[in-house]
């Protein structure tokens, strides 16, 4: 009954043949599974500690202030013509605040190297402006943290990113350099 419907369906559309045909070729040999069923790697289904044993809390965070003097403009750094606050100083203040609340969990001979980072600056700084500069954990994968941050300016946004750095061992990673 129903190759006969397929036939009929087929008679009115003949340039439609081989591509069922061949569709039906092509299915697939192993069973598919859904997404409940497919095993997880182990950094994924439970926190994994740092080479030290010590897990990283998420949550974990800092806030430092700087003020925007002469030596922290675009003009001053080359990433533009501005007196205003350079997206390179802005970085580096965010990778120093997530330095600085990573710091708390880790053994005197780890540090954190910096592997990825996501900023968006969205407002401009003048000279002589603070800045308050908030780093906070979002996600721990073994010896990988990745970080939100966020810039505030007098409470409005001036950017905003994440950051990933990895956990090391800072003899072994210099060992490695030279």
């Amino acid at each position: 009954m129903l190759r006969a419907r397929v036939r009929q369906v087929l008679g009115r559309l003949p340039w439609f043949a081989p591509f069922l045909r061949r569709a039906r070729r092509l299915r697939p040999v192993f069973p598919i599974r859904s997404s409940s069923q497919v095993q997880r790697p182990v950094s994924q289904t439970r926190p994994v500690p740092t080479e030290s044993g010590t897990p990283i809390p998420s949550g974990l965070s800092a806030e430092l202030s700087f003020a925007v003097n002469d030596d922290d403009t675009a003009e001053a750094l080359g990433s533009g013509s501005l007196p205003v606050l350079a997206t390179p100083r802005l970085l580096a203040w965010c990778e120093a605040a997530t330095c600085a609340a990573l710091a708390q969990a880790l053994a005197v001979d780890e540090t954190s190297v910096g592997t990825r980072v996501s900023l968006e600056h969205v407002a401009p700084s003048p000279v002589g402006r603070s800045l308050v500069v908030s780093a906070t954990v979002v996600h721990v994968d073994g010896r990988l943290v990745r970080f939100s941050v966020a810039a505030t300016q007098d409470g409005r946004l001036v950017g905003s990113g994440e950051v990933t750095r990895v956990v090391v061992d800072a003899e072994r990673f210099l060992s490695r350099v030279s």
